[in-house]
């Protein structure tokens, strides 16, 4: 959900009386099937990609999505990630803008954000948390993982994707 940014949420008198509470402008930033779509991409980086070490060295287990990063001269670093029931980010760097000595996404942020989401998820679900359920209007599609369309005869492996019902993938001629 878009909400338009607004500087003052509310003015309340000596006496408590509120004078103004402002009513915030919102619309819908994404289709529910759209943001489904970008979290299940989210979810393959924190299970195998750039993310994946929260996982095998750090043990979170729980279903996420998430992406790190590093700038290219290591002056910081950044894991940002989130499961159905909490946000969370953590950055790491030097105040001074310095470059860290050997230090990214992975051996930075992504420790500090596996041992704050560990607890929050616990504390939060009481270790049961919300599983990322795909809406309505999706459709799961076998497709070729080199092409992302449809799998030809000379498709070498195949995967399961995500879909808007009407926009289904290319077919296996542009494979």
């Amino acid at each position: 959900i878009w909400t338009k940014p607004s500087s003052i949420l509310k003015i309340v008198d000596r006496h408590g009386q509120t004078i103004y509470e402002h009513t915030p402008e919102q619309r819908e930033a994404l289709s529910e099937e759209t943001a489904y779509i970008m979290t299940n991409m989210f979810q393959t980086v924190a299970d195998i990609g750039t993310g994946q070490t929260a996982r095998s060295v750090y043990g979170f287990r729980h279903p996420a999505a998430g992406k790190t990063g590093t700038t290219n001269d290591f002056r910081d670093n950044w894991t940002l990630g989130y499961t159905p029931d909490v946000v969370v980010g953590a950055w790491v760097g030097n105040a001074d803008y310095t470059p860290m000595q050997g230090t990214t996404g992975l051996s930075g942020a992504a420790p500090i954000w596996n041992s704050f989401m560990q607890t929050a998820v616990q504390q939060l679900t009481g270790g049961n948390p919300t599983p990322f359920n795909p809406p309505s209007g999706l459709v799961t599609e076998v497709i070729c993982a080199v092409s992302g369309t449809e799998p030809s005869q000379w498709c070498p492996s195949q995967r399961s994707e995500y879909f808007l019902a009407a926009q289904p993938p290319l077919s296996k001629g542009y494979d």
